[in-house]
């Protein structure tokens, strides 16, 4: 049985980039997008480099048995999403190497078909003062969960975020060709990011709405801050007037 292994990639880095890996056995391909067999599978023998799917592989020898339940079948769309996961476990190696300083850093996810989006740890090591302002982290969090949505609607992508973790999924479709011109929007936003944060937030600013993030939960702001003008202007009537009845009763 034989593994196949995008030849950027050593051993060792397969479990931390979640690199996908394609396996041959008795003629059929199958792809494994979440390194089943490089977790239970350590002892990888290299036999030969070889070129599918246009990419040039490291192609590895195993002789234990495998779970094929754990495995997809090696489809026109499969290949798709293959194309993207590795894209995306390239990136972030190079992205390890470089030391790119960009306000957010990205990876694939462990369990499902997405591109994870967080927080880049270079950044805040050059930037330390940023967090430093109450309350900074969660407008931080809104902006890029706007900035995020905005573009995963245009290309019909799933973005999923909870609370103010600054962790972003964002589950693409399979197609290569679509997800790379995502991605070079994306690269371009968060390039914009870095300097637009520095620039606009200051402890006067987080000062201004501290009583905001005091009462209201952070998913329910992500929700609110996408409304316009006009919804926020009836949700404070409306507040406002909830807020005289119940006077009106507990004076009675």
């Amino acid at each position: 049985m034989e593994i196949y292994i995008d030849s950027t990639f050593s051993k060792n880095e397969l479990i931390e980039f979640v690199v996908p890996i394609i396996i041959r056995a008795n003629n059929n391909f199958f792809v494994d997008f979440y390194n089943y067999i490089a977790l239970y599978n350590p002892n990888l023998n290299l036999v030969k480099n070889e070129k599918l799917l246009d990419i040039h592989m490291n192609v590895y020898e195993i002789n234990t048995e495998i779970d094929f339940d754990n495995l997809q079948e090696l489809t026109k769309e499969n290949s798709e999403i293959f194309f993207t996961r590795n894209f995306i476990a390239k990136k972030a190696l190079e992205l390890k190497i470089n030391e790119n300083n960009n306000f957010l850093r990205y990876e694939n996810s462990i369990s499902s078909i997405e591109l994870i989006i967080s927080l880049n740890t270079n950044f805040l090591i050059d930037n330390p003062e940023i967090f430093s302002y109450k309350n900074s982290e969660k407008i931080f969090d809104l902006f890029i969960y706007i900035k995020l949505l905005y573009l995963s609607k245009k290309y019909n992508y799933l973005l999923e975020s909870k609370g103010s973790t600054m962790i972003y999924k964002i589950n693409y479709q399979p197609d290569f060709n679509l997800f790379m011109d995502f991605w070079n929007n994306f690269v371009k936003l968060n390039s914009k990011l870095t300097p637009t944060f520095l620039n606009r937030i200051s402890n006067k600013t987080c000062e201004k709405i501290k009583n905001v993030f005091t009462f209201l939960p952070q998913d329910t702001l992500k929700e609110l801050v996408l409304k316009d003008e006009l919804f926020i202007n009836k949700l404070f009537n409306e507040i406002t007037t909830l807020k005289r009845i119940i006077s009106e009763e507990v004076q009675q």
